[in-house]
């Protein structure tokens, strides 16, 4: 009986051990994958700041006018203030 349970103990960890091999193999996959994705999509974002920096560079006066209008379209998306919530409370006066 007692090497039956032995047997068991030992068919289990064999089990076990391959087992945890597969899903460390597949985690080591899943991370080269992981890390070869990020450097392309490094180089990438390298690639579009680099253009960035060069059409500022070349035409700075249409960066400006662009980064004004683009900041005018958000600040006319932005929710309005009501005239209530936008004034400051004013100290009473004892006259």
């Amino acid at each position: 009986m007692a090497d039956d349970i032995e047997g068991r103990l030992n068919r289990t960890r064999a089990l076990a051990n391959e087992k945890f091999e597969q899903v460390s193999q597949s985690a080591k996959a899943a991370t080269a994958k992981a890390s070869e994705k990020m450097a392309g999509a490094r180089g990438k974002a390298d690639n579009a700041l680099n253009t960035a920096s060069h059409i500022v560079s070349d035409h700075p006066l249409a960066a400006v006018a662009g980064a004004a209008a683009f900041g005018a379209a958000i600040a006319m998306l932005m929710p309005r203030l009501s005239r209530k919530q936008n004034t400051a409370i004013e100290p009473e006066c004892d006259d």
